[in-house]
């Protein structure tokens, strides 16, 4: 009988500490918004998004020359 109460005190004190540590860190920080980005930031976003380019190839020994198109995202 013994042996039973300690298990069960056991489980019972570890499954309030794992709530209580639940809990704390659950309720304890509140998400906050991003930082406004600087002048210097907001310029940058001139070399962010999709790009697209275009170009021609000159002809050598390793194969004909042509027009190429590529995209970057």
């Amino acid at each position: 009988m013994k042996c039973k109460r300690s298990v069960f005190f056991v489980l019972a004190v570890g499954t309030l500490l794992a709530a209580v540590c639940w809990a704390g860190t659950a309720f304890s920080q509140q998400p906050s918004r991003p930082p406004k980005p600087s002048p210097e930031h907001q310029k940058l976003q001139l070399w962010f998004g999709e790009w697209t380019y275009e170009g021609e190839n000159q002809s050598t020994f390793l194969g004909p020359g042509g027009k190429f198109t590529g995209r970057i995202q």
